[in-house]
């Protein structure tokens, strides 16, 4: 009995072969073109399209990304896909398996992503090429891999049977660390420009009058103007303000101050 147990765990342990991973690969991607593409067929056909792609991405297709994860994870299909490259270090196996899974799973959305871009542009009436879609896209999926990996790869490292107390200071240490390295964290994810000519000079009087101080200013390049905005991060020897590309375009000074 315990050697059945015991085969039956080595059994699940065991990663598919490369080609399993592959197959599974191109399915999802397949399923996930699919879906994007009636997705958007059927959102540009309905009342207030904008909205619609909204929960197009949000209650579709962001779903069936974290699925592919879930089967890429169950099927342990990052390891599989780590055979075809040279001995890797043990230390480094586990990270780069649960990386290369992340993106994977950011590829599944990519793909399904992708039909969905042409009217998108065409429903809000955007200046914005496909190939930047992609280009920032592609950039937001291998940022956030990372992030994903340093995050939850020391979590993993702490067993169920561990105290309780070791994975949550973990996590604890983590979100603080990404609250303080959020400064560059975030050009890592999101396409960012320094401020140059009027747009610097207006900015500096926004935040003179009001009496906001941080260490320097990055524009997040946006075509969005309902996400207009700002946010600081960063410690306090090293605040940065972010301020949304739309943001002097909507408001006026007095509520931009405000």
């Amino acid at each position: 009995m315990f050697q059945e147990d015991t085969s039956m765990a080595a059994l699940q342990a065991t990663p598919p072969s490369i080609s399993a991973a592959i197959a599974a690969f191109v399915g999802l991607t397949l399923i996930g073109g699919l879906i994007g593409l009636v997705g958007t067929v059927v959102v540009r056909r309905l009342r207030n399209p904008v909205g619609k792609y909204r929960l197009l991405y949000g209650a579709v297709l962001f779903p069936y990304a974290l699925l592919s994860y879930g089967v890429f994870t169950l099927t342990g299909s990052g390891a599989a896909f780590l055979t075809a490259l040279p001995a890797i270090p043990e230390l480094l196996d586990g990270v780069l398996s649960q990386f290369v899974t992340f993106l994977a799973a950011g590829c599944i959305w990519l793909v399904s992503y992708l039909p969905t871009v042409r009217g998108v542009r065409e429903v809000r009436d955007l200046e914005l090429s496909t190939s930047t879609a992609i280009s920032k896209m592609v950039r937001y999926i291998v940022g956030l891999s990372v992030l994903l990996t340093v995050i939850l790869t020391p979590l993993q490292v702490f067993s169920l049977e561990s105290s309780l107390l070791a994975p949550a200071l973990t996590l604890i240490v983590l979100i603080l660390g990404l609250l303080y390295a959020s400064p560059w964290v975030i050009p890592l994810l999101r396409s960012t420009t320094t401020p140059t000519g009027e747009r610097a000079e207006r900015l500096e009087q926004l935040r003179s009058r009001a009496g906001l101080s941080v260490r320097d200013v990055r524009i997040l390049d946006t075509e969005n103007e309902e996400t207009a905005s700002t946010i600081v991060r960063g410690p306090p020897n090293y605040r940065r303000l972010f301020v949304t590309s739309t943001f002097l375009d909507v408001f006026d000074d007095e509520t931009a101050t405000a």
